[in-house]
């Protein structure tokens, strides 16, 4: 389809210390988008090959570094959000890169894939964030997001819009009555929130 006449969406994305996924509204419904052939996720990782000059994502990624190949394999990539290491440009390809650049050439691929999978211009996106990324740190802590919505803007995106994962999750319980329990156990980091359902409304 002519790319200037394609619909605009919005892209949920959560990006995962070990795994990303991403879906679309489809009338009221969400779809999960393949970010590879046949699966629903992606694993969070890269591989930059020093050899044919590249960055691979995901599984690629992941088998590059098992075959042994020259370069330098990164995952666990949120870690370093809100850190001075993010802003830091150091030697990568015969580039000066800062590791916000490669956390945005990740989320870019997202994107593209994305866009491949609906045939739709996405440059809105609303993204997954844990409730702190640095619980001892709020200086940090706000740093993070910042740096994660300019990774988000040099991947393309230009409405960058965050949600807290256990929001996320309250509010994909749908309406009912009472008082439940979220409990997200992730790679990095570990979320408990309370939320109370009232017919339509939940509270969190």
């Amino acid at each position: 389809p002519d790319p200037t006449m394609r619909q605009q969406i919005t892209l949920a994305v959560d990006v995962g210390t070990s795994n990303t996924a991403a879906a679309v509204l489809e009338g009221r419904r969400p779809r999960i988008i393949p970010l590879e052939p046949g699966k629903d996720t992606l694993p969070t990782a890269i591989f930059l090959d020093y050899a044919a000059r590249r960055t691979l994502v995901g599984s690629a990624a992941v088998q590059e570094m098992i075959d042994g190949r020259y370069g330098r394999f990164m995952r666990s990539m949120k870690s370093i959000l809100g850190t001075p290491l993010a802003r830091e440009r150091r030697q990568f390809l015969n580039e000066r890169l800062t590791l916000l650049d490669i956390i945005a050439r990740f989320l870019g691929e997202v994107r593209q894939r994305a866009e491949g999978a609906t045939g739709a211009q996405i440059d809105r996106v609303v993204a997954g964030r844990p409730v702190h990324f640095h619980s001892a740190d709020s200086d940090r802590d706000r740093q993070a997001e910042v740096d994660l919505a300019d990774c988000y803007k040099m991947a393309g995106f230009t409405d960058v819009r965050f949600l807290h994962e256990p929001e996320a999750a309250a509010l994909a319980a749908g309406p009912g009555e009472g008082v439940g329990l979220i409990v997200d156990i992730g790679g990095g980091t570990s979320d408990f929130t309370l939320f109370r359902a009232e017919g339509a409304a939940t509270r969190i």
